[in-house]
């Protein structure tokens, strides 16, 4: 993937709620995020963007979210992790569930 220095973009996420409880749009509490690392994966920014769910996902389901991303202001490849979080709670990879990571190009 390659994308403009500073730019916000979209990236298509599938997400599959494997817990035993509804993740609410409503209430706002668990959000695709992500965090963008250096290739050698050190941590270049903690905490992007949030982007809530359109509808509640129950226990098994399935949901294509469209994150919302933006890009670091300096050129360069990174990696791009893309992760699910529950405010207050824990990012879902400290829990042992694998985020998707993609290389990104910034130009």
């Amino acid at each position: 993937m390659q994308v403009k220095a500073g730019s916000k973009f979209v990236v298509p996420v599938t997400v599959e709620n494997t817990s035993q409880v509804v993740w609410s749009s409503a209430k706002d509490r668990v959000h695709v995020a992500y965090n963008w690392l250096y290739v050698d994966e050190q941590m270049l920014l903690r905490d992007g963007a949030r982007t809530s769910f359109s509808q509640d996902v129950a226990p098994g389901k399935e949901v294509l979210v469209n994150a919302n991303v933006v890009a670091p202001k300096e050129q360069g490849i990174y990696l791009l992790r893309m992760n699910m979080v529950q405010e207050g709670v824990a990012w879902f990879s400290d829990k042992k569930v694998k985020p998707l990571d993609l290389t990104v190009i910034v130009d």
